[in-house]
């Protein structure tokens, strides 16, 4: 309700303020006035919808509904200022959609990715032309959306607080202070995210000359999150960081990068960590560069402390446009809680491209060296943050075997975000081994790189000496019609203990693939054959793409992914597909009839999943008036859950 008496009486005073401006308060060839408005645009559209349809929850569990729902929506963008534009300027953006009925059940997703039904966006500056600028700001939003066509979530979002910075010559800097408030729920699940924060940002620069940049940024956050039925998390922390980067000569291939961060955060998470990274870059005579790097950490969390000290030098050179070659050396001496570690590596390697008739040949080539040591303490040992990507069709193991299941907690790349198992992700034991999987409509994003943290069981001190063999070689032919590809990867291990056998992973893994391109359509195909003593598996993957203009009026667009996958060990295959097709009809300037249908089928060790939505609409204007008709399908399979819907729905919108 304080929404929208807001929101009429900002309307309510943008038409009539400006008609009551006094010419009293105008200075005569200037453009000073109470209010200005500079523009004003907006949108007016009436909607209804009608839907019904079924859910199974294991057979356990029958629902059928039918729902119907009439709403409106008003868009209104306005742009003034108040006395001159170089004094106040406030852009307002809001939006509007009452809705007489909604069913927040999993039978009915939304028919459109993201449905909004009140926002407001208040942006202001103060002074935009002077040497100090305010810029005070204020957004809401409330909002329906669905995720992989599987889940629906309803969001309610806020975000205020203020911005003060200076371009000036001595000191420029950036202030920032914000509230952000923001609830989660899903209605399928049931889950609930609250987050709230407050966060003050300073960020200040200065160059001293032409040949240096320097920028401290000094951070402080208060959050709270709650993440569904698990324990409430509230932490604080003032972080910093100093950058520095200099140019040590005036042709500016002679380049020193300095980073210094400090993070102090206290609470239920209470992490502790300091890093320096010191970065050398140069370009060399005859086609050489050189690159060097130090790098100090140190990070205690979860009774964990660790120091890691790495020394890294490179040197590349570049022959004419075709040939890139490499050496480098690294240095690792990492101490923790539970263990002392020492890696040294060396890596060389090469780039090729050369152009041939109708084509192009590339090959590549590296060669990894490394010798590692690490004395282990006896009992468990604890892994903090342990970097994984998440995809379909991919093993995502972790790096230690004899993991405690119940240990394992899996967050988003940033720390900020926690997982839930059999929501979010699902846990697969493979051997000694530990496998992550993401669940379709759950948090996790596919491809998404999430940070793992669990306990296992130690292992004997180890030793061994590793040699990874990296290469591959592609031929692109008349006019990158064809391309065909292979990548093959070796990694073997020598000077090693008996006891440490099981623990080392071996590797050989054979790629082939191919791709057909031409003008309106892609077509591939690859083969994979992963040979390892952990999770031996063979694949085969077939893609396809195609996207052509019909004449004038038909426009078709296609995509499709399906790939099998054998897991050698267990006996197991599992399927992964993906099809979209699109086809649009244009009739005339102002009309246009669209046919979109999606299906994803996964089949599996607890990833079966069988999707379809089927969408068509047909919208068109008429005297200024945009109408929009369709019917939508959608049947959904998921373990032994069955979701089955269909609605149809028609709207109307006027743009002013």
């Amino acid at each position: 309700m304080n929404i929208v008496i807001t929101y009429f009486t900002l309307i309510f005073i943008s038409f009539n303020v400006v008609g009551l401006s006094s010419d009293k308060l105008k200075k005569k060839g200037n453009e000073y006035s109470f209010l200005n408005m500079k523009s004003i645009s907006g949108l007016l559209t009436l909607e209804g919808d009608y839907r019904t349809g079924t859910y199974n929850f294991s057979g356990f569990f029958l629902d059928k509904q039918q729902s119907h729902y009439l709403t409106g929506r008003l868009d209104l963008n306005t742009s003034s200022f108040i006395w001159h534009p170089n004094f106040f300027q406030l852009d307002a953006n809001f939006s509007y959609s009452p809705i007489k009925s909604l069913d927040s059940y999993v039978v009915s997703p939304d028919n459109s990715e993201i449905r909004t039904t009140e926002r407001v966006d208040l942006n202001g500056i103060f002074f935009s032309e002077r040497i100090i600028t305010l810029i005070p700001y204020f957004n809401f939003n409330h909002s329906f959306s669905k995720r992989e066509y599987s889940t629906n979530i309803e969001s309610f979002y806020k975000n205020y607080g203020a911005r003060l910075l200076s371009t000036n010559s001595i000191l420029p800097f950036n202030f920032n202070i914000s509230q952000n408030n923001w609830n989660e729920n899903e209605f399928h699940t049931g889950r609930d995210f609250n987050t709230n924060q407050f966060s003050v940002n300073t960020e200040i620069n200065r160059s001293f000359n032409d040949f240096n940049f320097n920028r401290l940024n000094i951070d402080y956050f208060n959050y709270t999150r709650k993440y569904s039925s698990l324990a409430t998390i509230q932490n604080k922390a003032i972080n910093w960081s100093l950058n520095n980067n200099f140019t040590l000569n005036r042709s500016s291939n002679f380049k020193f990068a300095s980073l210094i961060s400090v993070i102090n955060q206290v609470g239920s998470q209470p992490v502790k960590k300091l890093l320096v990274n010191e970065t050398l870059i140069s370009d060399l005579p005859s086609g050489f560069s050189i690159y060097g790097r130090y790098q100090y950490t140190k990070f205690n969390q979860d009774l964990v402390e660790s120091k890691q000290q790495q020394i890294e030098a490179r040197i590349e050179h570049q022959l004419f446009n075709s040939l890139r070659s490499y050496l480098s050396y690294s240095n690792v001496i990492a101490s923790q809680t539970f263990f002392n570690e020492k890696i040294q590596q060396g890596e060389i390697g090469f780039d090729y491209q050369k152009n041939i008739p109708t084509g192009v040949l590339r090959l590549n080539y590296n060669l990894a060296l490394s010798r590692q040591k690490r004395d282990n303490v006896y009992g468990d040992i604890i892994i903090v943050d342990e970097s994984k990507l998440l995809s379909e069709g991919t093993v995502a193991t972790l790096n230690y075997p004899y993991v405690d299941r119940n240990s394992i907690v899996v967050k988003n790349s940033s720390g900020t975000v926690l997982y839930q198992e059999n929501f979010d992700y699902i846990i697969i034991q493979r051997g000694i081994y530990t496998e992550i999987q993401r669940i379709i409509g759950g948090q996790i994003a596919n491809g998404e790189i999430v940070l793992i943290s669990y306990k296992a069981k130690q292992q004997p001190s180890l030793y061994f000496d590793s040699k990874i063999n990296r290469y591959g070689a592609s031929l692109t032919l008349i006019k990158n019609l064809l391309e065909i590809y292979f990548n093959g990867t070796d990694q073997i291990y020598s000077n090693f203990s008996e006891v440490n056998s099981e623990y080392l992973k071996t590797l050989n893994q054979r790629l082939y693939g191919f791709k057909i391109s031409y003008e309106y359509f892609d077509i591939g195909a690859e083969y994979e054959n992963y040979r390892s003593n952990i999770s031996p598996y063979t694949s085969n993957r077939y893609s396809l793409r195609f996207y052509e203009q019909i004449g004038d009026n038909i426009l078709a667009t296609l995509n499709g992914n399906y790939r099998i996958y054998n897991l050698i060990d267990e006996s197991i295959e599992q399927s992964f597909a993906d099809a979209t097709i699109i086809l649009t009809y244009f009739g005339g300037s102002n009309s246009k009839l669209t046919f979109e249908a999606n299906h994803i089928f996964q089949e599996g060790k607890k990833i079966d999943l069988n999707l379809r939505s089927l969408n068509i609409e047909f919208t068109t204007a008429f005297r200024q008036i945009d109408i929009s008709v369709g019917y939508e399908n959608y049947n959904r399979k998921l373990f032994n859950d069955q979701t089955k819907y269909s609605g149809i729905y028609a709207k109307l919108g006027r743009k002013f």
